[in-house]
């Protein structure tokens, strides 16, 4: 069966087209194979939620970036390899993340062996920043799930963990 559904355009993050800058209400078909699949409809999500975290953090900061951010708050004297593993992104990627916390002066780095092993910290204008972030986020997660009872969000949480986790503790 094909469910025929409408969609408000732009729905990639980074497409430009001007028929995506209209805003235009589209009619389009999603295949079975698509409508029916975890993976497809993770990733519309995951699409979805990072263009309204984008929206309510007004560009300022990147999901991956303040993944990292929150994750350095959280683990004071991280080094990168360790964040990478945390958020699951290769090496040159929490590289360049990092690179561009500091950059902001969000995150700073201690002396190390190289800079996989440096430690990390949050800066007081990181702090801040991820007060104000944090903040944002709420609204954000309020957006993403106002179709929701509380109940129904909580049950969607548990189930996504156990599926990210690869059927381990949620």
């Amino acid at each position: 069966m094909i469910k025929k559904t409408e969609v408000r355009a732009p729905m990639a993050l980074h497409d430009k087209s001007p028929a995506n800058k209209t805003g235009d209400r589209v009619a389009v078909v999603e295949p079975d194979q698509l409508n029916n699949s975890l993976a497809y409809v993770v990733r519309r999500t995951g699409v979805r939620c990072d263009a309204t975290f984008i929206r309510h953090q007004q560009g300022e900061i990147s999901p991956a970036r303040f993944c990292a951010l929150s994750a350095v708050a959280a683990n004071p004297g991280i080094n990168q390899s360790a964040l990478g593993v945390l958020l699951g992104i290769a090496n040159p990627s929490v590289v360049k993340v990092v690179d561009d916390l500091a950059q902001l002066g969000l995150v700073e780095r201690t002396a190390g062996l190289d800079r996989r092993s440096s430690a990390l910290y949050l800066t007081p204008a990181g702090d801040e920043k991820l007060r104000r972030y944090s903040e944002a986020l709420e609204q954000c997660e309020r957006e993403i799930a106002e179709a929701l009872t509380l109940d129904e969000r909580t049950q969607l949480l548990a189930l996504l963990r156990k599926v990210a986790l690869g059927g381990g503790d949620a």
